[in-house]
């Protein structure tokens, strides 16, 4: 008979605990399982004070208020009540100068919903970075130079997460190779590829569009490594280049898709970016553009936008709903599910899976003057669309590559 112990724990010692046991925290709704630790970087402090109790954390952690869910950066003292063990509470909320490790942990629970320090929290962790790191390895796979460049997670925690997928190995089994058995891989890879993955770390708020735009022009000089895709994670923490006093963060967020969608335009390549859903988002089975986090300025930026959501019947059994929401150069509102594999940071094909319409008729109230559905289409018209459309996603997926596993990382 398994025997439970109830303590309180530090993050460290959940960590390690969840090598070898089953770690259940309490929620509203009771005990429930952990079953994701993800280690998010240093990030600057928030500090909340609700009873006797003090929490840190960063302004993206999401707390419960008797108005929805809330980031940290977002609560209002004055207005808003928070929920604890003990019910609905005032609190006082400010920013510290502290810097703290911060980290996302998945809970079993249909609301994603847990305590922290008796406050309820919502773990926020979708898997933004695992897709773009899973989509960046297939690019790789297509003989694409791909640079990374990462504001979020450290160069080393991206890393692990491409070695992950290209070694074939669960992310936790990687620490249990052999030095040898490691560079032997390595080395196999490396002897068979001629393109790489560039990674380059900066801290969150530090960069703007220019020193991407400069990297890439050192990178070309230095190492003679010119990318065929760009990988930015993720546009919400980064700087507007051109900013001004009175700007709000709808305005900063505008700029910076503004701005990045022309750095694209100059370079003549793709580059791919996540943004949050806002609390509307959080939780819901279907999306739209307006659940995108704290700008609607990216949706009207951006070229093609896909939303992924996860139910938690799709959670257990590991799949993404994909939606296409937006897309200049095709059909929109079509939805897909996509395999994931949590332990191998990977995303691949569905096979049961097809492109749905989800708005089988154009609206009446299209504006004058739009060029979506325009032009009347046959039926084989329509089917080929939605072919070459379905060909481009299982491009992008597919992943039955097990002999074709040659990539080699550089970090800059």
């Amino acid at each position: 008979m398994e025997k439970w112990i109830e303590k309180t724990l530090s993050l460290k010692e959940v960590k390690n605990l969840m090598n070898d046991n089953v770690v259940e925290v309490t929620s509203p709704d009771g005990w429930i399982p952990i079953t994701k630790y993800i280690e998010k970087g240093t990030k600057v402090a928030w500090n909340l004070e609700v009873d006797d109790i003090s929490i840190l954390s960063s302004a993206k952690h999401l707390y419960e208020t008797d108005s929805g869910w809330k980031f940290t950066k977002d609560l209002n003292d004055e207005i808003d009540l928070i929920l604890t063990e003990n019910g609905f509470k005032k609190f006082k909320i400010f920013k510290t100068n502290k810097k703290i490790k911060v980290v996302d942990i998945s809970v079993n629970h249909k609301n994603h919903r847990y305590y922290t320090n008796h406050v309820s929290s919502h773990n926020t962790n979708l898997g933004k970075s695992l897709i773009m790191t899973s989509i960046g390895v297939d690019c790789i796979l297509k003989n694409k130079n791909v640079l990374y460049v990462t504001c979020e997670m450290s160069e080393e925690k991206i890393s692990e997460r491409v070695m992950s997928n290209i070694f074939d190995i669960d992310s936790e089994d990687l620490k249990l190779l052999t030095r040898n058995k490691f560079h032997e891989k390595f080395e196999k890879i490396r002897k068979q590829v001629n393109h790489k993955l560039v990674i380059k770390e900066y801290p969150p708020r530090a960069i703007g569009a220019n020193h991407i735009r400069n990297l890439v022009k050192e990178l070309k000089v230095r190492k003679k490594f010119v990318p065929d895709i760009i990988f930015i994670d993720y546009l919400g923490i980064m700087n507007p280049v051109s900013k001004n006093k009175g700007d709000n963060s709808y305005l900063e967020v505008k700029r910076i898709s503004e701005e990045i969608r022309a750095l694209a335009v100059e370079l003549c390549l793709p580059i791919v970016s996540a943004v949050q859903t806002n609390r509307g988002g959080f939780g819901d089975s279907e999306i739209d553009l307006t659940d995108i986090s704290d700008s609607i300025g990216t949706a009207a930026t951006a070229d093609v936008i896909i939303g992924v959501t996860q139910s938690e019947d799709m959670r257990k059994i590991g799949k993404y709903s994909w939606i296409i929401l937006k897309n200049r150069y095709g059909l929109n509102k079509k939805k897909i599910s996509v395999n994931v594999d949590y332990y191998k940071m990977r995303v691949t094909e569905d096979e049961e899976s097809s492109l749905n319409d989800t708005n089988k008729s154009i609206s009446k109230d299209s504006p004058k003057g739009s060029n979506v559905g325009a032009i009347p289409q046959s039926g084989k018209e329509k089917q080929k669309n939605v072919d070459e459309t379905a060909e481009i996603v299982k491009g992008i997926l597919n992943k039955d590559t097990n002999d074709k596993y040659k990539k080699m990382i550089d970090f800059e």
